[in-house]
């Protein structure tokens, strides 16, 4: 689907509306309180930045792909496709350190998806002359642990082993934030408040409970307004409070977070399309973000001229944000693979546990345990839900499998993935070799 294209937004409000819109907006006016319907306990709370930074980086890698590494891929997608258990445990990939899900199918014109917990690679096949090398899209958590430099570093040398790299990584999208807390509520104003040259303007609320704002979805570039502590209740990242904490959060009143995602041609516009022109150039896309391409304004009943509306206190303060060394900002460990904790595993533990000492009135938690496994064994034998493996060998087969998908190392499936993948890339070069071609095998 084509970009939707930003154009200046030229339809003036009604007389009734610039009025219901700043009867709704907090005055600038000397003396005036902040709005009334800010959360609770934080109407005082100064303007307060918290964190900033990048929160999503998209990178692309142009190159080609090497001819070893399409027979392996393709052997470990073939291996990813299959029905049993103990073959698909198999379709993991080493590169640089991380151990890589490969997936069972492609993802559009990429042929191979590779996944951890660190970021999800898109790769195309050698033949795909037209098509980068690879595609990375960085996780979030890995943005929060590591210093921006280090991860396109390290990217860049996990590509580096899929292919031959033929020059530097692009930025196909990039998404900068800051989060904040301020005496106001995200719902103080109406959509006139906002004066900007996106098209779409868009409230959200769970409930009764304002969420946030979404400016421009479709565009090169947009723009997100929204309570990033409420987010979290359904993301989990609660590393995040402790990183806001560190810098003066009390804990309680709601965290905002303002945040542009801009796509590669908003980026080339401001020459920005390459990771170290990112990083160099983090406060003009800010500025020309809060400063020309949106503004929350405190509208004018007696000026019709929505660009000569002068900006929400909150918007005043958002817009002198500076940028200077936050690629090297406060980072936190985060847990990087997507195992369970043994929190998580502990209260599934005692929930079966506890109800099998209910159902059976057993009173005893050891004699619950071992009960528990004697009727699951009995339970499996009978409905042969293992097939015709034992369940022990069944229960392993599962393990390896949920340990791909975490990202973690398990019963050696690495190396007997290699193991495959060097007979597979060995008959390839040995069927070469009988065609009459040359073979670049090392190994030959």
């Amino acid at each position: 689907m084509p970009q939707q294209p930003e154009r200046s937004n030229n339809k003036q409000p009604s007389e009734v509306q610039r009025r219901a819109a700043r009867d709704r907006a907090p005055h600038l006016a000397a003396g005036a309180p902040p709005s009334n319907t800010a959360p609770a306990n934080c109407s005082n709370y100064p303007f307060k930045v918290l964190r900033q930074g990048i929160d999503s980086l998209y990178l692309s890698f142009p190159g080609q792909l090497h001819s070893d590494r399409e027979i392996e891929l393709s052997e470990l997608r073939r291996l990813a496709q299959s029905a049993d258990e103990s073959k698909k445990a198999l379709a993991v990939l080493d590169l640089d350190g991380h151990q890589f899900e490969v997936s069972d199918r492609g993802w559009g014109k990429f042929k191979y998806v590779l996944q951890d917990s660190y970021q999800l690679i898109k790769v195309s096949s050698a033949s795909a002359k037209s098509l980068p090398l690879a595609t990375t899209q960085v996780s979030a958590n890995w943005l929060a642990m590591e210093n921006v430099p280090q991860i396109i570093e390290e990217t860049a040398s996990i590509i580096s082993e899929l292919g031959q790299l033929e020059d530097q990584a692009q930025v196909s999208r990039a998404d900068i934030f800051v989060d904040f807390v301020a005496p106001y509520g995200l719902h103080d104003w109406d959509e006139y408040a906002w004066v900007t040259r996106a098209l779409q303007k868009s409230r959200y609320s769970i409930g009764n409970i304002p969420t946030g704002w979404m400016i421009g979805a479709g565009g090169i570039r947009s723009a997100r307004l929204y309570d990033k502590t409420e987010e979290i209740k359904k993301s989990g990242k609660e590393y995040l409070k402790t990183l806001w904490a560190a810098n003066g959060w009390d804990g309680e009143c709601p965290v905002y977070r303002l945040e542009f995602q801009l796509k590669r041609e908003a980026l080339r516009e401001h020459d920005a399309a390459t990771p170290d022109k990112l990083l160099s150039r983090l406060g003009v896309l800010w500025e020309y973000a809060t400063q020309e391409w949106l503004r929350l304004t405190v509208p004018s009943d007696t000026d019709q001229t929505q660009t000569r509306w002068p900006n929400h206190p909150m918007w005043e303060e958002l817009s002198k944000v500076e940028w200077i060394g936050t690629e090297y900002a406060d980072r936190k460990p985060v847990k990087l693979n997507g195992a369970p904790s043994m929190q998580t595993l502990s209260r599934q533990m005692l929930g079966v546990v506890t109800s099998h000492m209910a159902v059976e009135t057993i009173y005893d938690p050891d004699a619950a345990v071992d009960s528990l496994w004697v009727a699951t064994r009995k339970h499996h034998l009978l409905n042969n839900l293992a097939g015709d493996k034992p369940l022990e060998d069944w229960m392993l087969d599962r393990a390896a499998n949920k340990a791909r998908k975490f990202g973690l190392p398990y019963n050696n499936t690495s190396e007997q993935a290699r193991k495959i993948t060097g007979a597979a890339i060995r008959c390839a070069y040995e069927k070469d070799m009988g065609n009459g071609h040359r073979t670049n095998d090392p190994n030959t």
